[in-house]
């Protein structure tokens, strides 16, 4: 006999932008403000009708699922289709499925929790009408007693009566840490669905034979994921065959589904072409990061720098980049542009970018970071043109091995004990000396700020010159917490360094929904009352959870 849970959902509210767009209302899109009115007016008349509800029955092999808001919701849009309320039909139709999105994400997350429990995982999702018949929503309701836990049915036609109700099928598997439960929008055969979450669509490479997948894509400019390096463990590379062949790999079949690979979804890193074979890249994980910077001080404009000069100051983190366009009179930051490094592609942690280095790679990770740093000043100088006659200086502080990735030195010495550097920086250049010749600052000079030893960088010599530590006779502990994380404990007479790699751990590099910090990246966790709400980058719908929502969930859960 099957294992029957009954849940509730918790908060679940209707997101008025979501419907919007769910009803075909773009920003720009002529009527949006007059029907984001109507949206609003609407939301109080849905919240009091709703009883959403769900309920799970575990089988041998099989979790069923049916989820419903409840029989008044579907009755109140009848009524408007009825009455022939066109747009109210529409409106509340759309704010309905927000509703029932949310009450998905609610009963996902408890089952999960239900799993570990019962020591178990969740292999696959199957959505009856998509990915298998129809007529299994006949079995999820037979299998969970959905007429008498929560009131749906199913008639002759498959179809779930309320209308505002919903059937899923989950493959049961030993390994509580595989939780495949989510809908995979990038695998989903509805390409024209207008709830479809992935952004940008997919980007088709063709890769000729006898060569390895993810070096084609990146060598035609197409950024791709890897914050293992390349191993075959974080998954995050996935791609698409849409012709030719490419063989399945063990570490294909630890990451997707049966029915994935029968689509065609390799890892890059692991595929290798027999065949010249097109490849469909995902764009999901090629959206912008969201990168946090100072915001610039409106005080100095392009009329003061014009007169008494300005210069760059770039960090170059090793997920993210940020440089600042500086008023060289008072040190005031007039502009600030961010962003991701694509020198991700070869790895999320420094060691991953030295063994890449090492074997190589090394002119292509200069290139990756020389493109955004020049990208990021011709930035600045679109925003300020005013500026670009009179900069004549640029620093950059950066860990050691990403300035020796920058200047093309060997990482052979970085890697290994005693861990050498070619140089720790404090050497002044010409700019085509760092970025190339053709460069369009030519009369201007780039410093590297001084590091202090192989893992502790010029950005913390910068950190703790910048903090006011090494002035000061009070004792301060300075924290730089990134990829590699570095703490300063001390003041001006004598100063503690330590210095610890944090990879991809707060890029949620092993967790199966970890994410760099792009839009829709759980950013922010509070508990609540003994359940998370959650912050996402941009507000937009959960892709995955970044560093600060994973620091923020552990911080929540052991307060």
């Amino acid at each position: 006999m099957a294992d029957i849970r009954i849940l509730r959902g918790q908060r679940i509210v209707p997101d008025v932008d979501q419907a919007l767009h769910f009803a075909g209302y773009q920003k720009a899109n002529l009527g949006r403000d007059k029907s984001l009115v109507r949206c609003q007016e609407l939301v109080p008349v849905l919240r009091p009708l709703m009883q959403a509800k769900a309920v799970l029955a575990f089988t041998d092999d099989k979790v069923y699922a049916i989820l419903t808001l409840g029989e008044a919701v579907s009755r109140q849009l009848d009524r408007y289709e009825k009455d022939g309320d066109v747009m109210d039909s529409l409106l509340f139709n759309a704010l309905a499925d927000t509703c029932l999105m949310a009450l998905e994400a609610d009963v996902l997350q408890k089952l999960q929790l239900i799993c570990r429990q019962k020591g178990c995982g969740i292999t696959g999702r199957h959505e009856p009408g998509s990915d298998i018949s129809i007529t299994a929503q006949a079995d999820a309701v037979r299998e969970t007693k959905a007429r008498q836990s929560v009131g749906v049915t199913v008639n002759r036609d498959s179809v779930l009566s309320p209308a505002k109700s919903m059937s899923l099928v989950f493959d049961v598997g030993p390994d509580p840490d595989v939780f495949r439960a989510a809908h995979d929008c990038a695998a989903c055969p509805k390409t024209d669905c207008d709830r479809r979450q992935e952004k940008g669509g997919e980007a088709v490479v063709t890769v000729p034979a006898g060569v390895k997948v993810d070096e084609a894509i990146q060598g035609q400019g197409t950024s791709l994921p890897m914050p293992c390096g390349g191993k075959g463990r974080c998954g995050k590379c996935r791609v698409r065959v849409v012709s030719g062949k490419i063989a399945v790999t063990p570490a294909d079949r630890n990451v997707f589904s049966d029915s994935q690979l029968r689509e065609g979804w390799r890892l890059a890193c692991q595929a290798e072409t027999t065949e010249d074979t097109k490849i469909a890249v995902p764009l999901r994980e090629q959206q912008g990061f969201s990168a946090l910077a100072l915001h610039e001080d409106k005080a100095s404009g392009d009329d003061l720098l014009a007169n008494h000069g300005c210069g760059i100051a770039v960090d170059i983190g090793t997920t993210t980049i940020a440089a600042s366009l500086i008023d060289q009179r008072d040190g005031r930051i007039v502009a600030t542009a961010t962003t991701g490094s694509h020198q991700r592609s070869f790895g999320a942690d420094v060691i991953s970018r030295i063994e890449a280095a090492n074997k190589g790679k090394g002119k292509a990770l200069q290139k990756a970071v020389r493109r955004d740093i020049l990208g990021l000043m011709e930035k600045l100088f679109d925003d300020h043109p005013e500026a670009k006659a009179s900069c004549h200086k640029v620093a950059i502080a950066a860990n050691t091995t990403m300035i020796h990735l920058l200047m093309g030195w060997s990482c052979e010495g970085l890697g290994n004990w005693p861990f050498t550097p070619v140089s720790l920086g404090g050497e002044t250049y010409s700019f085509s000396e760092v970025f190339g010749k053709g460069g369009f600052l030519t009369d201007c000079q780039v410093t590297l700020i001084p590091g202090m030893s192989t893992y502790v960088g010029g950005d913390i010599t910068a950190g703790i010159a910048a903090c006011g530590l090494m002035d000061s006779d009070e004792v301060t502990l300075f924290i730089d917490l990134g990829t590699n994380g570095e703490l300063v404990l001390g003041n001006r007479n004598e100063r503690f360094i330590a210095s610890a790699p944090a990879g991809p751990a707060l890029e949620g590099g092993k967790l199966t929904w970890g994410t760099a910090s792009v839009s829709g990246a759980i950013c922010g966790v509070r508990i609540e009352g003994g359940k998370a709400v959650v912050r996402t980058i941009d507000g937009a719908v959960p892709v995955g959870i970044c560093g600060t929502g994973i620091i923020e969930a552990m911080a929540g859960l052991v307060s």
